[in-house]
């Protein structure tokens, strides 16, 4: 994201540009299995000396996709339908499935809401959106039509828009990017958790502060934060920093 930030701060933003992020609601368990494993099977046949069959493929994936159990209450249950959340494929299974969603609004896009640049994550799409801002609504409907298993929520962020950990900014026709929490993050508690268990070094927070931090400035206060959140939760300033 960062490095796609910088690309369009190449060209600048245009002065009446707003910021939209598009959320997809549960998007592991929504794509419907038989329009998720066809647009695999589309795509393995495009490719030219795979070294395994397209049905091998198919059939392994049918088999991860039909044979999710959990048990709840003493309950085993079987997921009918979706991918499921946190297994290892399934990241890179919903990227392949939507990718016909993407093409439709790459298409829809230059022929009708010609002014506007998108972007996806997995269930996390941002837009810088240059026009008219009654046509949010009309493209939120359009997406929503193209697979009624996903639902797409907007937020119409304007000059200011959260996005994963990013708060983004329009300034002087730039992109600008600080750290975002969730207020629902509380706060440092995950990151400081790393960082007892020896799996999140005090240099990796810093290097994500200064990678994120687009302004000197920010990048202190940030710091200043962060530290003050680490020694809240029992870090010893002068030995840790």
């Amino acid at each position: 994201m960062l490095d796609i930030i910088d690309e369009i701060n190449v060209n600048g933003i245009p002065e009446n540009a707003i910021l939209v992020s598009l959320d997809i609601e549960n998007m592991f368990p929504s794509i419907d299995n038989t329009r998720g494993m066809e647009t695999i099977r589309r795509r393995l046949d495009q490719e030219q000396d795979f070294p395994l069959p397209t049905e091998c493929i198919i059939e392994a994936l049918e088999i991860i996709l039909t044979s999710n159990n959990s048990k709840f209450h003493g309950t085993n249950y079987l997921q009918k339908n979706g991918a499921a959340t946190g297994a290892k494929n399934s990241c890179s299974y919903s990227d392949l499935a939507l990718e016909p969603i993407d093409d439709e609004i790459y298409t829809c896009k230059i022929s009708i809401f010609m002014e506007i640049h998108t972007y996806r994550y997995r269930d996390d799409c941002f837009l810088i959106w240059v026009g008219d801002e009654d046509l949010i609504r009309k493209f939120v409907y359009f997406v929503n039509i193209l697979d009624p298993s996903l639902k797409f929520t907007v937020d119409i962020g304007g000059k200011s828009l959260e996005l994963l950990d990013l708060l983004i900014q329009i300034e002087n026709g730039k992109l600008t990017t600080t750290v975002y929490s969730k207020p629902t993050d509380g706060q440092m508690t995950s990151v400081t958790l790393r960082i007892q268990n020896s799996q999140y070094s005090m240099e990796q927070l810093a290097l994500r502060l200064r990678r994120i931090c687009s302004s000197e400035q920010e990048f202190q206060q940030k710091s200043k934060d962060y530290m003050a959140y680490l020694v809240s939760y029992g870090h010893n300033q002068n030995e840790d920093y």
